[in-house]
């Protein structure tokens, strides 16, 4: 950990530009959103740092030395009389959020051991914490789509945002309100470059696609969704129609784009893939209730109007087994 003189590359310039926190869209206020969708940012009053009192423990989760020297650096200011906690990696964090439920969670979006929406999804929907702030620098648009469906107050650009930026989201976001960096609120209104696909596909479409996203074949995305052969072809072509693709290829470039996979030292990375099978219902043509997606059960169950939805899964038979139990 550098000195608490050093300077962060990111944050460090007071002078740097602050986005403004715009209205959100009259029209996307009034559609429905989903139980653990946080609402677009709404013009706010000046926060006064003394209605910061609530906050009491603060959890930390930054993998940048010098971010995190950032934020410390502001939480002193802020907030002299929390407790502050830091967490270096997804393991360190379940076990601080599972202990006790923290007031304000600042959170990078990659932790040092690989993607942490997933983490911060079970932590929004076991209510292990009040606000949640999401730091990060990228820009794909599957990316700030997940940190928002996860029920982020709010994310920080930390490649555009400087000192004042991060100290006004905390501001905001600690006194009940919201903040979101110009550039994601350009790709959540559909803005920047393919945004589209968040439009033109169904969640069902885009879990498929990000399973796919990574060059798989229909058998083995089968296998990891749950669905027969058939299905995911059909979804496949549905994809490659909507997107208007014209090869496998193609898709995985897109996918990449889009942030719905990424490629590490560590593996295959889909950011945010609780929430979208979450949000995926796959329809049943034999009138059987819709199945979870095959996978870690324990996510799924975190989100309840699903599951609930979805009830108990019943196992798959076809129609020679029906007909001819003792084969």
């Amino acid at each position: 950990m550098p000195s608490r003189s050093s300077a962060s590359p990111r944050f460090a310039s007071p002078s740097s530009s602050v986005p403004s926190v715009s209205r959100s869209n009259p029209a996307a206020a009034e559609s429905p959103a989903p139980e653990l969708l946080a609402p677009l940012p709404r013009e706010l009053q000046p926060c006064d740092v003394v209605t910061l009192g609530h906050l009491r423990r603060v959890l930390m989760a930054v993998d940048d030395c010098l971010v995190a020297d950032s934020v410390l650096r502001l939480l002193a200011r802020f907030l002299p009389h929390a407790e502050v906690e830091q967490a270096r990696d997804r393991v360190g964090l379940r076990g601080s959020l599972s202990a006790r439920a923290a007031d304000f969670l600042i959170a990078s979006e990659t932790l040092t051991d690989g993607d942490a929406l997933d983490v911060l999804a079970e932590a929004r929907a076991r209510r292990q914490c009040d606000r949640l702030l999401v730091l990060t620098q990228r820009r794909e648009p599957q990316v700030i789509f997940a940190i928002r469906s996860l029920g982020a107050h709010g994310a920080v650009d930390s490649r555009s945002d400087g000192a004042v930026g991060l100290a006004d989201a905390i501001r905001r976001i600690g006194c009940g309100g919201a903040y979101w960096s110009q550039s994601f609120l350009e790709i959540l209104r559909g803005e920047g470059p393919n945004g589209h696909v968040q439009r033109v596909l169904s969640p069902a479409e885009l879990y498929v696609f990000a399973v796919l996203g990574d060059g798989s074949d229909d058998q083995t995305g089968a296998d990891f969704l749950g669905l027969s052969l058939q299905s995911v072809h059909a979804y496949r072509k549905r994809i490659h129609q909507k997107l208007r693709l014209q090869h496998k290829g193609q898709l995985v470039s897109l996918a990449i784009r889009c942030g719905l996979v990424r490629f590490t030292e560590r593996g295959v990375e889909r950011p945010g893939i609780a929430a979208l099978r979450a949000r995926s219902v796959f329809r049943s043509r034999r009138g059987l209730p819709p199945r979870p997606p095959a996978g870690d059960e324990s996510d799924f169950a975190l989100f309840p109007a699903v599951a609930e939805s979805c009830g108990e899964a019943a196992p798959r038979r076809s129609p020679h087994s029906a007909a001819n139990p003792a084969k």
